[in-house]
């Protein structure tokens, strides 16, 4: 759990991944491959649920193709490769 100030609550506190019904339905569609984007979920403030990314992005003016911008690569990337594989084992 990270402590962080939060500017929704005006207070230090912790700030964790929540981890749901649809988070387990999606691990259980991909067959456990979905357990990959979990690292990505945005910490969560316990008290009032604002994302921690959203509180820094407010107080930064970043916007959220900026964050997440090597996801979106890594995801092109990988599909890339994926249809390279699937056409070379083609006969």
């Amino acid at each position: 759990m990270d402590f962080t100030h939060c500017t929704n609550c005006g207070k230090k506190t912790g700030h964790k991944r929540s981890l749901g019904i649809g988070t387990i339905f999606a691990v259980l569609l991909t067959s456990g491959f979905w357990l990959l984007a979990i690292p990505f979920y945005p910490k969560r403030c316990i008290v009032c649920g604002q994302s921690a990314d959203r509180s820094k992005q407010e107080t930064s003016g970043k916007k959220w193709i900026s964050t997440w911008m090597g996801v979106l690569i890594l995801l092109v990337l990988l599909v890339l490769i994926i249809s390279a594989l699937s056409s070379l084992s083609r006969p």
